[in-house]
């Protein structure tokens, strides 16, 4: 029969089979995103009942709230739109990317026609990656556009 462990080496064999603080944490990122109207007054999105005009563009802030490294970030947008032809086809924005860091956000400005389409409702993708391409963290924010015409 064999003797049960003491405390110290299990606390032991569980850092060394990688738990405890031999890990590092996985990075907590936050995404805000904004429209400023002509007037001066902004909006947090989602909305409700939003129109966008092409001179409203909208910012997006991904920030870190816990890392140790900086860490890859990315911001995308994604829409529907119907073609000539009456079909649905799917439309990506650019790709808004840098590096991010606890104090260091990533900003991106959102562009009518090049990020989305007016009147056309459409999702932002934010993603943190970690040093070998793999998304640790990401979040899907859905606004829904209003147009009466």
């Amino acid at each position: 029969m064999r003797a049960p462990l003491a405390p110290a080496a299990l606390a032991l064999g569980f850092v060394l089979a990688g738990g405890g603080a031999a890990t590092a944490a996985k990075p907590r990122g936050k995404l805000t995103c904004k429209v400023t109207f002509q007037d001066g007054t902004s909006v947090k999105l989602p909305a409700r009942r939003l129109r966008l005009l092409a001179d409203e563009p909208v910012e997006c802030t991904l920030t870190v709230t816990e890392s140790d490294p900086a860490y890859l970030a990315r911001v995308q947008t994604h829409w529907k739109e119907v073609d000539d032809r009456g079909k649905l086809v799917a439309r990506d924005g650019d790709e808004h990317s840098g590096a991010v860091d606890i104090g260091t956000p990533l900003v991106a400005r959102l562009l009518a026609e090049k990020d989305y389409s007016a009147c056309t409702s459409f999702t932002i993708d934010a993603r943190i990656l970690d040093e070998k391409g793999k998304a640790s963290w990401k979040k899907t924010l859905k606004v829904k556009l209003f147009c009466d015409d």
